[in-house]
């Protein structure tokens, strides 16, 4: 706890009210495309990762198994990687650093 408070937390909320502005500062052409392509596909493989989840915990002999199928077997925690695509897209679009370091 001491790590999280001192080394992530602390450092993180001096940043954000030291140096965010509410400025557009991260400017490229496509930038908006992009966020939204992002966000769009880590929506979407989070949503077929969960309906994929759910079609095999509803069969009777998946019961008390591990979902180690479909998207799970590409990676240990599909829901993380579908998020890290998601708000990095929804960061991209606000445009501000403030909004992709959190």
């Amino acid at each position: 706890m001491l790590f999280v408070i001192y080394v992530r937390i602390i450092p993180t909320v001096a940043y954000m009210f030291g140096y965010c502005t509410m400025a557009c500062d991260i400017r490229f052409p496509g930038r908006d495309a992009l966020g939204l392509a992002l966000y769009l596909a880590g929506s979407s493989y989070s949503l077929y990762y969960e309906i994929h989840r759910f079609r095999f915990k509803a069969r009777a002999e998946n019961k008390g198994k591990l979902h180690t199928t479909g998207p799970a077997a590409w990676c240990i925690h599909p829901n993380y990687f579908g998020d890290l695509f998601t708000y990095t897209g929804w960061a991209l679009a606000c445009g501000t650093t403030c909004a992709v370091s959190l």
